[in-house]
Parts: C-alpha cells; sequence; structure tokens
C-alpha cells in the first residue's frame, strides 16, 4: 500500500479544462431557465418586455422574455470560457462581455457574484467530479480498481 500523500496529485490540465467546460455548459443551461447566482432572474422592464418579443432590436437572435435569459445576441454567452487551464486549477469567466455581466448583475440578474462564483447547480457540479477525482486516486493509491459493468 502506498502512502497517502502519493495518492493527490494535479489532477492535470486537460482534466480541469474538460472540469470549466461543464462548468460553461451548466451555467448556460440554469441561465436559460432564467437561474443566476442569487436564484430566478429579476424580470424584464415593461419597456424591455415589450420591444424583445418583436424581434426589431438590431443584431437580435433570440426573443424569449420569460424567463429572462439574457440572451438578445448570443454573443455574452458566447464568450463564456474556459481560460488558462493549468495542472491544479481552472478559470471560467467572460473574456469580452464581463462588463455586461456586470450591468446585469446591478440590474438583479447575476451570472456571479464574490458570494456565489456560479448557480449553485455549477458548484455542485465541480464538487462531485472534484470528489470522484480524488476517489478515483485514492483507489489507485490503495492497489484497487473499481470497475462497474453498466450503468
Amino acid at each position: 500500500m502506498k502512502p497517502i500523500s502519493e495518492g493527490f496529485k494535479p489532477f492535470g490540465a486537460g482534466w480541469w479544462k474538460a472540469t470549466g467546460e461543464a462548468v460553461q455548459l451548466e451555467v448556460r443551461a440554469q441561465t436559460e431557465k432564467g437561474i443566476g447566482a442569487n436564484g430566478k432572474f429579476k424580470p424584464y422592464s415593461a419597456s424591455y418586455a415589450k420591444q424583445k418579443p418583436k424581434g426589431t432590436i438590431k443584431r437580435q437572435a433570440n426573443t424569449q422574455v420569460s424567463p429572462p435569459n439574457l440572451e438578445l445576441t448570443g454573443e455574452m454567452m458566447l464568450d463564456l470560457k474556459t481560460i488558462d487551464p493549468q495542472a491544479n486549477e481552472v478559470s471560467v469567466g467572460w473574456l469580452v462581455w464581463g462588463e455586461r455581466v456586470r450591468y446585469n448583475a446591478a440590474r438583479g440578474r447575476a451570472l456571479s457574484t464574490k458570494e456565489n462564483a456560479f448557480v449553485k447547480s455549477a458548484l455542485r457540479l465541480i464538487d462531485r467530479l472534484v470528489r470522484a477525482k480524488m476517489r478515483e486516486q485514492m483507489n489507485a493509491t490503495r492497489g484497487v480498481r473499481v470497475i462497474r459493468v453498466g450503468k
């Protein structure tokens, strides 16, 4: 049996990149449902909610009004990226549209805050993936391989 200290090694940039991409997908899915870092989004203003379904706004790609999904042109959510994956960490955020994310947060539609990095489901996803990786490393340390057949 190997010492436990040998069991936990950096997960690797590839693993963190995949985790970052999974977080991106989760944030996009929850945003589409109108859920942000602080729960459900505040409704759009009456004038915007009246204008958006008409499809008359320049470069408009989305007409959904309820629940608010923060998508008009689609550019802000496409800018959500996995940034600089390393052996022991990754950043997920907006490279260009960060100011628009802050603007929406000030209006009650926060995608990310200091208190809540992302939606709660994304944090649960990260927790689940890290625990699974740690369990895999511990099993390798003990010399035990877990093999499951089927689902």
